[in-house]
């Protein structure tokens, strides 16, 4: 009993303090972030606690026991979901502390960043062309062998082309939510805004469908759960009258698509084609197990195995592996590994298998109690900092700042899926996919971008699968 205690105490603060910073600020964001740093710190604990007190599971998250460690209902568990409360508690402490109260003057229409449809197709296409074209050996030895894709690429995690193909796929699905945002988001958009282009519509329309069946091919969730946050997100922050319909029917497409992509990785080709009904029919249910799924699970026990087998702190080795990242591992393959790897060997994790860390266990490995709560106040002023810089849209004069207000908050907080189940070492990887990218879609598209001392430019430069901004002449006028 004190195991549900500790659960609901933690889930009872949570709600409170989610319910005062949405008092303050009005933020959609805010609401979905405090519901994605529940789902993968606290949520597993309720399935979790039922079925070892009573003897009875059956769930999909048993495997975990056997390939990485037994769970007890003992002290350390107990310390466990203190310490995810503890976590998920200074993050949103660390926000209240620092947002301003919303104003009525904030919801008032402001001048867009506007971009241009053509480009913005371009580099959609070119981007999806070419993420299609860095798997092409895989997805072409998947259909001669009989397998899925997904299993195909699943071994090739850590090469070069495969971290660029998730890149310029994201690059892909993000472009073509922001053609979508930018045209429906009403006369006057507050942060982003295009032309009424019903062509363009749908081509942003094709393409992100494409992106789609890729990515549920390819088995990467990742990618579109990243596209569907900050596509939502976005609409409800740039539309002075959000449209409700097309925001449900988008969310429940979206739910379903991500939630779909375990059936649909896991079939070959001809099975898919052969087998259409079973496909669908599961593609249908999956979302209505979501809270039963690995995904609650693998990186909550991660904290539990930790303090169980007594792994010793590395007293900073993320921060080395996070300098070090900079060098391409094909330039430094003895490159120090991340805080993963080490959890992995240390608590004896079976081979050939991929697993999570959560976030506050990477920094705990690292620094103890203390890095828990220092990774916490780290990501509360990172997300806080994103906000405010939106909020502070309209009296931005730096172009860079302004396209970067106009999606940053919504990018952040669409990263923190991919953040919470890993290491301190993610924050250069967000720093690119959530921040980098985005900035230059919009910059390489947007239009009226005059020069007083020069131009600038971005550039994708893939350097072992990392993507480097090439930066020049800064100074504009802004943006009108």
């Amino acid at each position: 009993m004190s195991h549900l205690f500790f659960s609901l105490l933690a889930v009872t603060i949570v709600s409170v303090l989610t319910f005062a910073l949405w008092r303050r600020t009005r933020s959609h964001g805010f609401l979905v972030g405090a519901t994605v740093l529940y789902f993968w710190s606290l949520h597993g604990s309720w399935r979790l606690i039922h079925d070892l007190a009573t003897g009875t599971s059956g769930a999909s998250y048993e495997y975990l026991f056997t390939r990485m460690f037994a769970v007890e209902l003992d002290a350390l568990y107990e310390w466990t979901l203190a310490y995810y409360g503890l976590f998920v508690a200074v993050v949103l402490l660390t926000v209240l502390a620092l947002v301003p109260h919303r104003r009525e003057s904030d919801a008032a229409p402001r001048r867009p960043v506007m971009v241009q449809h053509q480009r913005l197709l371009i580099v959609a296409l070119l981007a999806g062309i070419a993420s299609v074209y860095l798997v092409r050996h895989e997805v072409l030895g998947a259909l001669g062998a009989g397998v899925s894709a997904y299993a195909a690429t699943r071994g090739t995690d850590a090469t070069a082309s495969l971290t660029l193909h998730q890149l310029l796929m994201r690059t892909t699905l993000f472009a073509a939510m922001l053609g979508i945002v930018s045209t429906v988001g009403g006369i006057q958009p507050r942060l982003v805004g295009a032309l009424r282009n019903r062509w363009a519509l749908a081509g942003y329309a094709l393409i992100g469908v494409g992106s789609v069946l890729s990515c549920m091919l390819l088995g990467r969730k990742n990618e579109l759960l990243f596209a569907l946050i900050a596509g939502l997100l976005l609409h409800l922050k740039n539309a002075v009258r959000p449209r409700t319909w097309h925001l449900l029917a988008f969310g429940i497409l979206g739910v379903v698509g991500v939630a779909s992509v375990d059936v649909v990785r896991a079939l070959p080709l001809d099975v898919l084609v052969g087998q259409p009904k079973f496909a669908f029919g599961e593609m249908l249910a999956r979302p209505l197990r979501i809270g039963s799924s690995t995904e609650a699970f693998a990186a909550h026990l991660s904290l539990y195995g930790v303090m169980r087998f007594h792994v010793p702190f590395t007293l900073g080795s993320s921060l080395v592996s996070l300098a070090a990242s900079v060098v391409p591992r094909a330039l430094w393959p003895e490159r120090p590994d991340d805080i993963y790897a080490y959890y992995v060997q240390e608590v004896g994790a079976a081979a050939g298998q991929g697993y999570s860390i959560h976030h506050a266990t990477g920094w705990y490995l690292n620094f103890g109690l203390v890095g828990i709560v220092v990774g916490a106040i780290l990501l509360g002023l990172v997300w806080s900092g994103l906000y405010r810089c939106t909020e502070r849209f309209a009296s931005w004069r730096s172009p860079m700042w302004r396209m970067l207000a106009a999606v940053g908050f919504c990018t952040f907080t669409a990263s923190l899926p991919s953040l919470m189940r890993s290491g301190l070492e993610i924050y250069k990887g967000v720093l690119f996919a959530g921040g980098v990218m985005p900035v230059a879609v919009i910059g390489l598209c947007a239009i009226r971008l005059r020069t007083r001392t020069g131009m600038a430019y971005f550039a994708y430069v893939g350097a072992a699968g990392h993507c480097y901004p090439v930066i020049t002449e800064l100074e504009r006028r802004p943006i009108t």
